[in-house]
C-alpha cells in the first residue's frame, strides 16, 4: 500500500489532498474510458479489472521466473549470503547482496522508475 500512496502523493509532502486525489482518480477514468468517449460502461470496467489483474499475474509470473533461473540450490544460496562463514546470515549479510538489482540496472549505478517497470512488465 505505501506505494501506491507514494504514487498518488504527487508532491511528495505525506499527506494527499484533494487535488492529487482528483487528479488520480482523472487518471484512473483516462485509462477505463479506452474508446475515449468521456463515459465508462461496466464492460470497460469489467475490462480495465481484467487488464489489471493480468499485469500482476504477468508481474507475479516474471518475478517466479527470475526465481526459476536462480540455478543455485537453497544451501548455495545460504552460503553466499553467509559472507563471514558463521552459518548464519545477519540483517547485513542479507540486505548486501541483491544480484537482482544487477540484473534490472543499465547504467550500474542504480535503477529508474522505468527500469523498474520495464523489468516487471517484460514478458
Amino acid at each position: 500500500m505505501g506505494a501506491v500512496f507514494n504514487r498518488l502523493d504527487s508532491n511528495g509532502d505525506g499527506v494527499l489532498n484533494k487535488e492529487e486525489v482528483t487528479s488520480a482518480r482523472e487518471q484512473m477514468f483516462d485509462r477505463v474510458d479506452t474508446d475515449r468517449d468521456g463515459i465508462i460502461t461496466l464492460a470497460e470496467i469489467e475490462a480495465a479489472k481484467a487488464k489489471a489483474q493480468e499485469r500482476q499475474l504477468s508481474r507475479l509470473a516474471r518475478i517466479a521466473a527470475l526465481r526459476a533461473k536462480e540455478s543455485r540450490t537453497p544451501s548455495e544460496r545460504f552460503a553466499e549470503l553467509d559472507q563471514n562463514r558463521d552459518g548464519k546470515v545477519s540483517r547485513r549479510e542479507f540486505v548486501s547482496v541483491s544480484p537482482w538489482f544487477d540484473r534490472i540496472t543499465r547504467s550500474g549505478q542504480g535503477i529508474s522508475k522505468a527500469e523498474f517497470a520495464a523489468f516487471l512488465n517484460a514478458k
